[in-house]
């Protein structure tokens, strides 16, 4: 027992550490490390409500406002009297209704379709002005790179298995990303998460791999990550690409293309980091599947 508690003791005060390794980053303006650092010390001690708040600025630093905000009220979950937790939280939740009201008075619902429901905490597409410069072209690819498969079934009945390439070669961490959340071997697993909304004849979205409705997501890493690189452009049917609610919010959840033409709006927002290789017939018959009219949730599980 005593042992215990000595390990106990030792994690807490590891934890301490890494908080405060996390506060260092955020006065830098290193906020990648500083969420490795508190991200850490909630692996240590998950009552740390410095960790919790550390993260959440940092989470909000990289405009990931939605997961920032519930890190905070995590926080104040564990410190109810928390002043600096409590104006952080209004701070970020500013933020947010000031991104939707700006996104609404930008598009007045003419991009209605892609953008999805307002009322989601979460936003699966991020939608900005068309970009000024086309990307050029598809990126040459080498023929040896890594495949996986996604075992696809409607309402319970087995329809087949859809294998993808990854593009490895140019995006190597948003494909093992990818990889392991096919595999499993994190933990994280896209087993039995849906592909929760269709667009007909634009994209398939799934991957929540947390919530399984939408509004979730998370990553292999452990936080949200980076935009890779804005290669490919979403140019044809097939195409694997990120789904998020902003720059640099990257998780679990993806698309993939059924479009037959050009969708330049959604270049140097959404990074392609694969294409479907086989059944392209089963996308077909997901990018079918009849839909509520508001969220384009496909009515077949």
């Amino acid at each position: 027992a005593k042992l215990a508690e000595e390990d106990e003791s030792t994690h807490r005060e590891a934890a301490t550490a890494y908080a405060n390794t996390a506060a260092a980053c955020l006065r830098l303006g290193e906020a990648m490390l500083g969420l490795e650092a508190s991200t850490r010390a909630l692996q240590l001690d998950a009552t740390n409500v410095k960790a919790w708040f550390r993260r959440g600025l940092c989470l909000a630093a990289k405009h990931a406002l939605v997961e920032a905000r519930d890190d905070l009220k995590h926080a104040l979950e564990l410190d109810p009297s928390n002043r600096a937790v409590r104006a952080a939280i209004a701070d970020v939740s500013a933020r947010i209704d000031d991104q939707r009201r700006k996104t609404r008075q930008t598009f007045a619902g003419c991009f209605d379709r892609l953008s999805g429901s307002f009322a989601h905490e979460r936003e699966p597409l991020a939608v900005d002005a068309p970009p000024v410069t086309p990307l050029p072209g598809p990126v040459p690819h080498p023929d040896d790179l890594v495949r996986c498969f996604l075992d696809v079934a409607l309402d319970g009945v087995p329809l087949g298995r859809l294998v993808v390439e990854l593009f490895t070669d140019t995006v190597p961490n948003t494909a093992e990303n990818f990889r392991c959340l096919c595999t499993g071997e994190r933990v994280l697993t896209y087993k039995g998460s849906p592909f929760h909304r269709v667009i007909k004849d634009l994209l398939v979205q799934g991957g929540d791999v947390t919530h399984r409705d939408g509004t979730g997501g998370a990553s292999i890493f452990g936080v949200p990550f980076e935009d890779e690189a804005f290669l490919d452009p979403h140019d044809r049917p097939g195409l694997l690409s990120m789904a998020n609610h902003g720059p640099n919010t990257n998780t679990s959840q993806f698309f993939i293309t059924t479009s037959s033409t050009p969708c330049p709006h959604l270049d140097r927002k959404h990074v392609v980091f694969g294409r479907v290789v086989h059944g392209m017939d089963l996308v077909r018959t997901l990018n079918d599947l009849p839909t509520t009219k508001s969220l384009d949730r496909p009515l077949s599980d």
